[in-house]
């Protein structure tokens, strides 16, 4: 027999009745046996009682005699005879005081003689009988006693002559319980079923036909379940055509609702298209505030160099070295401010443009300080000396993006880390609270760049870690936000075939990971939109 075939035959229905049955039946033949087998020990124990009380009542009047006489030859025949008895152990006769003047039997150590312990195949029980000598009608004088000793070994072994039958009986029992058991199972239960179940296997499932058999005309039960399953069958069939019926007329709902989603679908395009074109026009306004208050300064100091430069041509007109000194260093200045306007420029004309189907190679570095910078400079309540910000970014990185796109991602994130630490902030006090935002970033094996955007606000709640990267989900107050801020920035990142991790602990920190590739393996969105044959 395989394993397969053991397995079933073990989970029968034949195997698990004999298996339960014959549990409950050994337990309480096992109970039964034993309980019978006790009362016979104390059957026993009590006829063993009365024998040696019969002995007793028997003997003592000679023995008495004898040892009143000093007949030593009859005490010693009266005592051997006493000892054969089958009831009797050993047998000892005491003097008045108590020494032994005669004993015959088994050698007997000191007998066990408390019956409260547990049981014990060597315990001895312990029989005494006074001898007293009668004087007169009235009078009589103690002249010894006589001590009879018995034990379990005795009763146990006229118990085996019975314990031995009754063991056989109960094992007869047991086997004739099996056989008769393993018959009516399986023809009254076993093979029925295995009828009735392969009957039910060969129904045809698209047209199924109630089912006859000749089990369900001798068994009640099985032509009641005859009968329910056939009216099942019955039942299944109005509920077929029913349920055919059903999924046509489904199936036309189906087809114009379909239609209305597919429209549905199209207007959410139309609809998402706008939203984005909505927070780039936002992101614009962000630098045109910022590009304000960040040329200013430069273009003043600028402007006041080129004058002084200007008047001190004019007041010499042979240039003595101190001058030339003088004129280099305020040349340098003016030519430092030069270049801090062209980078700034630069860089807000390069998300200023509408259209940007091609990635651009940026420093890095550079760029986050310039978006930080312009969104400092465009928070009216706000300045960079109320919170710490640390660019650690190597500043030899240079990495191609969309630069539009990518500028929008830092100012979003920027703008949250500012958001946390004011909200932060107001529950504290300012002087015991520095806000602090830092960027750090590493290159992985010369093929992606790894940033860290971390600052110490108030941190996410951590039933809101996986929810903050869906669309028009915020916490921030109504009016405050849209809840697009991290989507557009989830958006971007995918667009740059790069990852992002949000890591938080509340009224703590908030740590934002995110990985770009390092060559330009990033797709234009002119690719995008050829391969997806949009116009």
């Amino acid at each position: 027999m395989d394993q397969r075939a053991y397995l079933e035959e073990k989970n029968s229905i034949t195997f698990e009745v004999i298996r339960h049955i014959t549990f409950y039946y050994f337990s309480v033949a096992v109970i039964l046996t034993l309980s019978q087998i006790a009362l016979e020990y104390f059957k026993i124990k009590s006829d063993i009682e009365l024998q040696i009380q019969e002995i007793e009542e028997s003997f003592s009047e000679s023995l008495t005699n004898s040892l009143w006489e000093f007949n030593e030859v009859q005490t010693k025949a009266i005592i051997d005879g006493i000892a054969k008895s089958p009831s009797i152990k050993h047998v000892a006769v005491k003097g008045a005081k108590g020494e032994t003047i005669y004993s015959a039997g088994e050698s007997q150590k000191e007998p066990i003689q408390n019956l409260d312990i547990a049981f014990n195949p060597n315990q001895i029980f312990v029989f005494k009988k006074k001898l007293n000598k009668k004087m007169g009608t009235s009078d009589s004088e103690y002249i010894g006693q006589l001590f009879l000793y018995s034990g379990n070994s005795i009763i146990i072994g006229q118990l085996s002559h019975i314990v031995f039958p009754i063991i056989v009986n109960s094992i007869l029992k047991t086997i004739f319980l099996w056989t008769i058991l393993l018959v009516f199972i399986n023809n009254k239960l076993k093979n029925p079923l295995n009828q009735f179940v392969k009957s039910i296997s060969e129904i045809n499932p698209k047209n199924p036909k109630p089912v006859d058999l000749e089990i369900s005309k001798d068994i009640k039960e099985f032509d009641s379940i005859q009968t329910a399953f056939n009216d099942l069958i019955r039942q299944l069939s109005n509920y077929k055509e029913v349920l055919e019926a059903i999924v046509e007329n489904k199936t036309e709902l189906l087809k114009e609702k379909n239609d209305e989603v597919i429209d549905l679908v199209s207007k959410l395009k139309s609809a998402q298209s706008q939203i984005l074109k909505h927070e780039k026009l936002t992101s614009l306004g962000i630098l045109s505030a910022g590009i304000a208050h960040e040329l200013k300064n430069p273009l003043n100091l600028s402007q006041n160099t080129s004058i002084m430069i200007k008047d001190l041509i004019q007041e010499n007109n042979e240039v003595e070295p101190q001058f030339k000194e003088k004129l280099g260093s305020l040349l340098n200045i003016a030519v430092e401010n030069h270049e801090r306007m062209n980078t700034i420029i630069k860089n807000m004309l390069l998300q200023a443009r509408v259209q940007n189907s091609d990635t651009t190679k940026i420093n890095l570095k550079q760029f986050i300080d310039t978006n930080f910078s312009v969104l400092i400079k465009s928070r009216e309540k706000m300045t960079s000396m109320d919170i710490v910000f640390d660019n650690l970014i190597d500043p030899s990185i240079n990495i191609p993006v969309f630069a539009n796109d990518f500028g929008r991602l830092l100012l979003n994130l920027f703008e949250n880390s500012l958001h946390s630490i004011t909200q932060k902030r107001s529950k504290r006090d300012p002087s015991s609270y520095q806000g602090y935002i830092s960027v750090s970033g590493i290159v992985v094996d010369n093929k992606m760049v790894k940033m860290k955007f971390y600052d110490n606000g108030k941190g996410i709640a951590e039933e809101n870690i996986d929810k903050i990267l869906e669309p028009f989900f915020t916490t921030k107050p109504s009016g405050s936000g849209t809840g697009l801020g991290l989507y557009l920035t989830y958006e971007i990142v995918k667009q740059h075939d790069g990852k992002i991790n949000i890591e938080s602990k509340e009224n703590e920190y908030a740590e934002i990971t995110i990985e770009l590739p390092l060559e330009q393996q990033v797709k234009s969105k002119s690719e995008e939109l050829e391969k997806s044959g949009a116009p």
